[in-house]
């Protein structure tokens, strides 16, 4: 299994052997947990 390469803002790099997909659920369902989903969209949408 291929491992996953994650780049935070600050340049540093998290190697995990999640596949990028299930990480991005993880990373959405984080940001509903804490509140910051709508926020996300909206950077998002702003990026596009």
């Amino acid at each position: 299994m291929p491992d996953t390469t994650i780049t935070l803002i600050n340049g540093k790099k998290v190697i995990v052997q999640n596949p990028p997909e299930e990480v991005l659920v993880l990373i959405q369902n984080y940001y509903k947990e804490i509140g910051l989903q709508q926020v996300y969209k909206q950077v998002g949408d702003q990026n596009e």
